[in-house]
């Protein structure tokens, strides 16, 4: 548990909740839309209470007025019920907040820990994309603000990692300044912008060969790559043969001929040895 929040709520990556005392909240995260509501409280920009308006349209669009309305209190009564009653701050004009100190979210955290120059930090609680594998029936302005967050969060994350490889690069510590450099291009294995930073990141580290494959990974997963990074990648390969050919030739390059040394002569210039011919 988060310093002194009572709610633990996780959701980069699949849904986990739970509470400090150990009391059942675990089965809030059965009910998809009672879980997407927490989520969009947790989550949402800016930061705190929403507008009641904004939740009807995203939970309910096809209710009429009355009745959801009537959902939505029902829903913010079982979240207050379970998570405790200074959970769910609301507001005069009838906007409804989480409260951040009762339920931590590693949302919040991520992008505090980010905007706080803590790229380590965050990426250890980015688990994977916001509500990975979630999907709620019937709120298609909820699922189009979810992709939206999770491309937004993902691009974080990546900038995250970017700023740990370049750490490393400069400390000199190629291998984990690969690592990182590497982890943020999966998380954007599409982007090809990204795929050429990459490139010419494992160039700088002196890696063509490891450069050259990051190439073949994009293609992969987008083979219409642009001509840019076409031309990119046959210069990174024109210099890997170029240095192969040239480390070739220094390994089969011959030896110099030094002549043999006349028997005689060698006798003549160790006066004190013993010759095996001048036996008796």
């Amino acid at each position: 548990m988060r310093d002194s929040a009572l709610v633990e709520l996780r959701i980069l990556g699949s849904v986990h909740l739970k509470a400090s005392d150990g009391r059942e909240v675990e089965t809030l995260v059965r009910h998809e839309k009672r879980t997407a509501l927490l989520a969009y409280l947790a989550a949402a920009l800016p930061r705190g209470p929403q507008r009641r308006d904004t939740l009807l349209a995203l939970f309910w669009p096809e209710s009429d007025a009355p009745h959801a309305r009537a959902a939505l209190n029902q829903a913010l009564y079982v979240l207050r019920t379970a998570l405790g009653e200074q959970a769910i701050v609301p507001r005069g004009d009838g906007a409804a907040g989480l409260n951040s100190e009762v339920v931590w979210c590693d949302v919040a955290a991520f992008e505090a820990a980010l905007d706080g120059g803590r790229p380590n930090e965050a990426l250890a609680l980015y688990r994977g994309d916001l509500l990975d594998g979630f999907f709620v029936i019937g709120a298609p302005e909820f699922e189009r603000w979810l992709e939206r967050e999770r491309a937004r969060l993902r691009e974080r994350a990546a900038e995250g990692a970017w700023a740990l490889a370049e750490s490393r690069a400069a400390a000199g510590d190629s291998l984990e300044a690969a690592r990182w450099a590497r982890r943020a291009a999966d998380l954007l294995p599409a982007d090809e912008a990204v795929a050429r930073r990459l490139m010419i990141f494992l160039q700088g580290l002196g890696d063509r060969a490891a450069a050259i494959r990051a190439y073949e990974a994009f293609e992969r997963h987008s083979p219409r790559s642009t001509s840019s990074s076409r031309r990119l990648r046959r210069k990174l390969w024109r210099r890997a043969s170029a240095m192969e050919s040239a480390a070739s030739r220094q390994r089969v390059r011959p030896r110099r001929h030094v002549p043999v040394t006349s028997r005689a002569h060698v006798v003549d210039a160790c006066p004190h040895s013993a010759s095996p011919w001048s036996r008796s």
